[in-house]
């Protein structure tokens, strides 16, 4: 590995004991529940949102490597005062600082890869004043350490991508690997959530999980092989997936089918062409009827022809 050969800055950091996992090896890069508060845990690295210095960045490389590797950490910071120390933490835990240097403003380390490795770290600050009151940092951004596996990754489906609270969600891992020894695992957010055994020459397995407030998140899934000295061998973890909880519908709010929709639409046409049907009839009658009325007012109010008057005609000749 090309960081090997890179000097060290300072002493490697040696996973602390206090994170023990149920397996050699964690393919999900942690499990839920197992890390424990230190002493001086409390003052920065359980509290990510107490400081009141900005946030420094953290870069982890690489994000996933095999046992023996090594890793590098490096934190950057903005507050460069000579006396600020920096804090890596580890799912909530200080494992390792540092002391800065004045006008130092990136910190790194190398530690190699084992078993407790994997987790959750952070990084942050803190900044003795004048009046000796130390102030911490916000933590910066998490970065998730995972164990990189030599067997093939699988591939992970998820449907649907988005649901509501109650409706169920159907993961589906497909694996190359059909050893009956293998145990398939789902993860979420680098945190195993569940497990399955595995079935002779049964390359995909499901499961139904129930849509709540907390399940959005980042899934994978991988796999473990025990082979015949009892080693366990990881395999990569698939391509992420993305799922999110959609909003409740309103109360009242129904979905039409498409067929129903079609009819009602159908059932309003025929009925606008009957009333206008109606409508262009009546006025044609209307118009029939006031025309023969006229008709006929005409002919009963047409003057008599005028008669003759010789006698007139005679006198005024």
């Amino acid at each position: 590995m090309a960081l090997a050969t890179t000097p060290r800055a300072v002493e490697p950091l040696v996973p602390m004991a206090s994170f023990p996992l149920e397996s050699p090896l964690a393919p999900c890069g942690r499990r839920a529940g197992r890390s424990s508060a230190g002493v001086m845990a409390q003052d920065i690295c359980s509290s990510p949102g107490a400081g009141d210095l900005p946030a420094p960045a953290l870069s982890v490389t690489p994000i996933a490597a095999q046992e023996g590797e090594e890793v590098y950490f490096w934190c950057q910071i903005v507050w460069k005062s000579p006396d600020t120390r920096i804090v890596f933490c580890k799912d909530g835990v200080e494992v390792h600082s540092l002391k800065a240097r004045q006008g130092k403003g990136t910190y790194s380390m190398f530690f190699p890869m084992m078993s407790r490795s994997t987790g959750t770290y952070t990084c942050g600050y803190q900044h003795k004043d004048k009046s000796n009151q130390v102030r911490n940092s916000a933590l910066s951004a998490p970065r998730i350490l995972s164990f990189r596996g030599d067997l093939p990754a699988p591939d992970l489906f998820i449907t649907p991508i988005a649901a509501q609270e109650g409706e169920e969600v159907l993961f589906q891992c497909q694996i190359a690997w059909k050893s009956p020894d293998t145990r398939i695992i789902f993860c979420k957010d680098g945190v195993e959530v569940s497990s399955l055994k595995a079935q002779q020459q049964k390359g995909s397995y499901s499961m139904l999980f129930p849509m709540t407030s907390g399940s959005t998140g980042t899934y994978t899934c991988g796999y473990q092989h025990k082979d015949k000295s009892n080693r366990v061998r990881n395999s990569a973890l698939s391509a992420p997936q993305n799922l999110s909880v959609t909003a409740m519908k309103p109360q009242g709010l129904q979905t039409f089918s498409p067929h129903l929709v079609i009819g009602l639409v159908t059932i309003f046409l025929l009925l606008l062409a009957a009333a206008t049907y109606c409508f262009v009839r009546k006025g044609s009658s209307k118009f029939r009827a006031t025309r023969l009325k006229g008709l006929r007012t005409m002919k009963c109010t047409t003057p008599p022809s005028p008669t003759l008057d010789v006698k007139g005609l005679v006198c005024k000749s």
